[in-house]
């Protein structure tokens, strides 16, 4: 980590050259504003930003959630996420569990993401203005620099067809991208017949506090 310290003469000489920092400086402070009114008003959702810290899904800006109390596990989810991706499933319905609510192993789309950091070929990225976190296969080298970086292990290696030149299959890189060029959306949400299955933002506390109560 590198650290910059800035004096307040310079703080404002920036942002007055670049009003769009400056806007998106006081968007984030006032929404820092809010989560804290929010946590005096309901003095429950204190606990949702403690396990949000403590799990890193305050991180997460569309992070999957199923309700075990209406999940009959019969993994229409998968299929469906597995449908949307040549028959490979970019989630698994597996996780750590926080009271009713199951979070599976599936990318998070986290606001600044660790796993473009080092890509040697620029395979990992996220189009300016979007959530989605993506890898580009053809461009994916298979080096797992993604995979090791992801805190939670939301990034799998998978094995292709095609064989390398020691012998051993090629693999690439893969982790959920929001089914992005499914007009319908995330197929793991639509395709729940019981409604279990919810893309949250861990930035949105009030969602958050209304969802998990």
């Amino acid at each position: 980590m590198e650290v910059v310290k800035l004096s307040r003469e310079m703080f404002r000489a920036i942002t007055a050259a670049y009003p769009d920092v400056e806007d998106a400086l006081w968007a984030e402070a006032v929404r820092r504003l809010k989560a804290r009114g929010e946590v005096r008003r309901l003095p429950t959702s204190s606990e949702y930003v403690q396990m949000a810290m403590e799990t890193g899904l305050i991180h997460g800006e569309s992070v999957l959630l199923i309700d075990l109390a209406t999940c009959t596990r019969c993994d229409e989810c998968v299929r469906g996420c597995a449908d949307a991706h040549g028959g490979e499933p970019r989630f698994l319905r597996e996780g750590q569990k926080y009271r009713r609510w199951l979070i599976p192993t599936a990318c998070y789309q986290c606001t600044d993401p660790v796993c473009m950091i080092d890509c040697p070929t620029g395979a990992i990225t996220r189009q300016v203005g979007t959530l989605e976190v993506t890898i580009d296969e053809p461009t994916c080298i298979g080096c797992s620099n993604c995979a090791n970086r992801c805190p939670w292990g939301n990034i799998t290696m998978v094995e292709k067809d095609e064989k390398r030149p020691d012998g051993k299959n090629v693999e690439v890189a893969t982790k959920c991208d929001l089914c992005l060029t499914r007009p319908e959306g995330p197929a793991c949400v639509q395709m729940c017949p019981h409604g279990s299955a919810v893309r949250i933002s861990f930035k949105d506390l009030d969602r958050v506090t209304s969802t998990l109560t």
